[in-house]
């Protein structure tokens, strides 16, 4: 894995609510696309900081902690994983 420790550089497609695709199925019924443009957007909560919230966008293998699917029109590489920290305060 190649892990990317910035904003996730693509445009994002999601339903037109706004919302995430709940399936890879759906994310390629619904945008015509294959699987290599579908993405998983997961969380970790970093236990090392309450006041933050990491966010992982990752091929859509990724299930654990799964908040939902995105499509971009560019395909993954199925190695690359792009981790961002939201911090609150």
């Amino acid at each position: 894995m190649i892990y990317e420790d910035t904003e996730f550089p693509f445009d994002e497609i999601k339903l037109p609510s706004g919302d995430y695709f709940e399936t890879v199925d759906q994310a390629m019924k619904q945008t015509g696309l294959s699987v290599d443009h579908v993405w998983s957007v997961t969380y970790d909560d970093h236990e090392d900081d309450e006041n933050a919230q990491v966010y992982i966008t990752g091929p859509s293998h990724h299930y654990c902690n799964l908040i939902g699917y995105i499509v971009t029109e560019k395909p993954h590489d199925g190695l690359t994983v792009y981790i961002e920290t939201e911090v609150f305060v």
